[in-house]
């Protein structure tokens, strides 16, 4: 199953990312920390909170978005990622 982001809408996709979808989880993007490109994609690191978390535990994460592929990447930079 693809990896899934939300994003705001945009001239040039992909826009701001607005929520994922990590291990079955919707999580919304509480903040963009940084952002890069490179020659194949575009990056965001990113602040994100279980939809239904809480006690509003956030999770870091690296979201890619392959423009040949047009697909993304979710990939978790904390520890406990894990949102089960």
């Amino acid at each position: 199953m693809p990896d899934l982001v939300e994003c705001l809408s945009s001239p040039s996709y992909p826009g701001d990312p607005l929520a994922l979808t990590w291990e079955g989880k919707r999580c919304t993007v509480d903040a963009i920390l940084d952002r890069w490109r490179s020659p194949q994609a575009i990056h965001f690191r990113v602040r994100a909170t279980p939809s239904n978390d809480l006690s509003r535990h956030c999770e870091i994460f690296e979201l890619a978005y392959d423009f040949i592929s047009d697909a993304w990447r979710v990939t978790p930079l904390t520890t406990s990622a894990s949102l089960t």
